[in-house]
């Protein structure tokens, strides 16, 4: 079962929605193409009929680190900043990951806790939770599943819809540029629906054998 969150903002409101947020529902779009598809998705009308940006971000950025692979800490920083997580001297709030010679510290968008990986070269030798108070790591695991930390994933296709919209949308010329030069800003998200030609919102996931139930409060 998951539950399909709505943005907490209202539409151009200068503020972003929560990276938990933004992170829960990419992981909801990852699972819908995956074999390990929900079975029962709960969501409001808003969250379910928002636009999505599956094209941008989804089940391509997705990361699953296991113990024993081998990966570059160059080819996971790239992968980090690009879905959206911000590089920092020490993790201290979700979205924000940290390397510290072979360690690797990032709170993800849908974990309850930040999670420590730590490197031999390039194989990941341990993987555990940590506390932010003290840094201290706490509880051994064996996977880590990183999920964007935004909808709006900027990438070079993404650039080239943004710098479109700057010139068909002169109103809102001044953030399309911003987009199209792959800055990232607080309530970029609101423009999302210029930059997607999703049409149905959540419904397009779904295929012929998915029922929908309605519950409607006020009957």
């Amino acid at each position: 079962v998951e539950l399909l969150p709505c943005w907490e903002t209202l539409p151009f409101e200068r503020v972003s929605p929560s990276i938990e947020t933004m992170g829960i529902r990419s992981r909801v779009i990852s699972r819908m193409s995956s074999k390990d598809r929900p079975r029962v998705i709960i969501g409001s009308a808003r969250a379910v009929c928002q636009k999505l940006s599956r094209k941008f971000g989804a089940k391509e950025f997705e990361l699953n680190i296991k113990v024993g692979e081998e990966f570059s800490q160059e080819f996971l920083t790239n992968r980090l900043v690009e879905i959206g997580y911000s590089r920092e001297p020490q993790v201290e709030a979700r979205g924000e990951f940290a390397i510290r010679g072979d360690i690797l510290d990032i709170f993800c968008s849908t974990s309850k806790h930040p999670i420590r990986i730590e490197f031999w070269g390039d194989n990941v030798e341990r993987i555990s939770t940590f506390s932010l108070s003290d840094q201290r790591s706490v509880e051994k695991i064996d996977h880590i599943e990183i999920y964007p930390a935004r909808e709006l994933i900027i990438n070079e296709e993404l650039r080239k819809l943004a710098a479109i919209a700057q010139e068909k949308h002169p109103w809102a010329q001044e953030s399309f540029s911003k987009i199209a030069q792959g800055l990232i800003f607080d309530g970029m998200e609101s423009f999302l629906p210029f930059l997607t030609n999703d049409e149905k919102g959540f419904v397009s996931l779904l295929e012929e054998r998915d029922s929908i139930i309605l519950c409607d409060s006020n009957q």
